[in-house]
């Protein structure tokens, strides 16, 4: 996770945290999460959530990329949003 605050046009990073979770390589051959990285992933968000409790939700912008496009889970996205406090939004790819 990156937390960073715009200044002067540009962001500028003011926080970092980080737990490999390996997402990707917990999807089955059907496209859905294994359940012991899914538990991984969601208490992984659920600290995420807690350092981001003091900021605005207005301020907060969550993106998932090409491991959340490809899963076909939705029940997690649900659950990752619930643990994490904030929407997420899987944006495209290129």
């Amino acid at each position: 996770m990156i937390v960073a605050r715009q200044q002067d046009g540009q962001l500028r990073v003011v926080d970092r945290l980080r737990d490999p979770i390996r997402l990707a390589a917990g999807l089955d051959r059907n496209n859905r999460f294994d359940p012991e990285v899914r538990r991984r992933a969601l208490e992984c968000l659920q600290r995420f959530g807690q350092r981001l409790r003091d900021f605005a939700p207005q301020s907060v912008r969550v993106v998932g990329t090409n491991t959340l496009r490809r899963a076909r889970d939705p029940e997690f996205l649900d659950e990752a949003q619930q643990a994490l406090g904030h929407p997420i939004e899987v944006i495209a790819g290129v």
